[in-house]
């Protein structure tokens, strides 16, 4: 189950193996990556859309000099929700323990250009018949935390 804001249908959080195609449309992907080095990580993440069904996103940790950019193409989307998440691993076996990451602070979160907090967004807390981890408030300018309580 997800955390943080906005909706989530308990998907694991992997960019390069999220892919959706409607049947019976024609997109391409393309995939750029450059070399990770060593240092603390601070990601970047971004999802932007033309409209149309295409999307892109770009990951990158400007800290350790790397990024990602997958785009894919979903006809007929919605673009009814914006999710800003941290949520437990995931396989084919199901949900994975989470681990002991203590506390992760997002900050700058938006939608449309706008601050995610105008949006009144939702707070999830990750639970599994105990309390997994919880996410602190939302600030103005779209700041929020998530801190570990339990695998």
């Amino acid at each position: 189950m997800p955390l943080g804001r906005g909706g989530g249908e308990g998907r694991p959080p992997a960019p390069a193996a999220r892919r959706s195609t409607a049947p019976g449309t024609r997109c391409t992907r393309r995939r750029r990556s450059t070399t990770p080095t060593r240092s603390r990580p601070a990601f970047n993440a971004s999802v932007t859309t033309d409209g149309a069904g295409h999307f892109t996103l770009t990951i990158s940790d400007q800290s350790r000099g790397w990024s990602h950019t997958q785009t894919a193409c979903l006809r007929g989307a919605s673009l009814a929700s914006a999710k800003v998440i941290a949520e437990a691993p995931s396989s084919s076996g199901g949900v994975l323990p989470l681990a002991d990451f203590g506390t992760v602070n997002f900050s700058g979160s938006t939608a449309n250009g706008a601050s995610l907090s105008s949006f009144n967004p939702d707070a999830i807390t990750m639970a599994g018949g105990t309390t997994k981890a919880n996410p602190s408030g939302i600030s103005g300018s779209g700041s929020f935390s998530v801190a570990w309580k339990h695998s």
